[in-house]
């Protein structure tokens, strides 16, 4: 199942500079005025959810592991995350990514923008995402397309 996961998403990988370079260039259409097409978020909250959640996948950032939420649902959710198609919206998120500030937009827009490029497989980490517990490298890369894919969208981009 993960080997046909990866090769649906193998146009779509984080691991692909064309891939790369497409978030980039949809991250660089937001504006401080962008407004968000569904929920909460501005749009420098959205760039910095999107930076923690990077930041876990390259090992620059340790969150807690909540070891009764991973054992008791994590595999199955990352199932549900990792198959074809894209997240619902207005999905809930673990406490450490919920930000009531930011450092503005041109800030949180860099520092993103700076994060893209870290995401190689050897940056990869090891350790277990803080919900859904042990993943493969493959499906951290699916999780971040996704995610990614997931916020732009949510801003229109």
């Amino acid at each position: 199942m993960l080997r046909n996961l990866v090769i649906y998403y193998k146009m779509k990988s984080l691991l692909l500079n064309e891939t790369k370079q497409e978030f980039i260039n949809r991250i660089n259409k937001l504006t401080p005025e962008t407004k968000a097409v569904w929920g909460t978020m501005s749009v420098d909250q959205m760039l910095k959810h999107c930076q923690i959640a990077l930041e876990i996948a390259v090992n620059k950032r340790e969150i807690k592991p909540n070891k009764l939420i991973a054992f008791l649902f994590g595999k199955r959710i990352l199932k549900k995350i990792t198959s074809p198609g894209g997240f619902s919206k207005s999905l809930p998120t673990f406490k450490e990514a919920k930000l009531p500030t930011t450092k503005g937009f041109a800030f949180e827009k860099q520092a993103l923008l700076n994060l893209i490029p870290a995401f190689e497989k050897q940056n990869i980490t090891q350790n277990p995402h803080p919900a859904f517990g042990s993943m493969t490298h493959e499906q951290w890369d699916i999780l971040h397309v996704k995610h990614l894919d997931h916020h732009l969208s949510q801003f229109g981009v």
